[in-house]
């Protein structure tokens, strides 16, 4: 029986960045999560047309879970089937203006770790969205990029090494065993851990030789 009931797409953001996709009927009760995989993903190639997508449920709703690298990837350009009736509410609607310019920052580099919330032990990302977008950035939307910057990271493999130390060094930051005060700012500490290249010509350095007692010499 094809289905001809509106749906409108709800999207909400699970404790791990990842996105729950699901979807609600004009009479307010929710739709299945096969028949909604199949609404969405009719033309998503990625996923081979949905075949991927596995339905999951949260907080008692059936629907579809989205990593966050998938997420960036459907909401840059969605392509639901056009036979139904079918609306974004505003929460989905925000990923899918949002998509694309994160992907663009990714894709240019325009984004870096947080070093204040790193001295602070925690892990956190910073991306240079258009101005116009920021104000999008609720918490669901924080959450979602701060996991997908490090799985970007990691797929795009380039910046792939850096992102090793940064996960090697958070344990000792986060229980004190890096002091805060280590780095001059945040130039340096981008610098440190390899983030950044270090362009500076030169480096002024003080090497102290230990006194010769044999020849009564004293610190060099």
């Amino acid at each position: 029986m094809i289905e001809t009931s509106a749906l409108t797409v709800h999207v909400s953001s699970l404790p791990s960045g990842s996105l729950f996709l699901w979807g609600s009927r004009e009479n307010g009760g929710i739709w299945d999560a096969l028949d909604l995989k199949n609404m969405l993903f009719a033309w998503h190639r990625a996923s081979f047309y949905g075949t991927f997508m596995e339905p999951s449920e949260w907080q008692n709703r059936e629907g579809i879970e989205l990593q966050p690298l998938e997420a960036l990837d459907y909401f840059s350009d969605p392509q639901p089937v056009q036979h139904l009736q079918l609306s974004w509410h505003q929460d989905s609607a925000d990923f899918i203006r949002l998509a694309p310019a994160v992907r663009e920052a990714l894709a240019t580099g325009s984004f870096m770790p947080d070093y204040e919330k790193w001295k602070a032990g925690e892990m956190g990302w910073k991306l240079q969205l258009p101005e116009e977008l920021q104000s999008l950035e609720s918490p669901a939307v924080s959450r979602w990029i701060h996991a997908l910057i490090p799985e970007w990271v990691d797929a795009d493999g380039i910046m792939k090494d850096n992102l090793r130390k940064l996960e090697a060094a958070y344990p000792l930051m986060r229980r004190g065993e890096i002091a805060a005060d280590l780095w001059l700012d945040e130039e340096d500490w981008l610098v440190a851990i390899g983030w950044r290249q270090d362009r500076s010509p030169m480096r002024t350095c003080l090497q102290l030789a230990e006194p010769d007692l044999a020849h009564g010499a004293g610190w060099q």
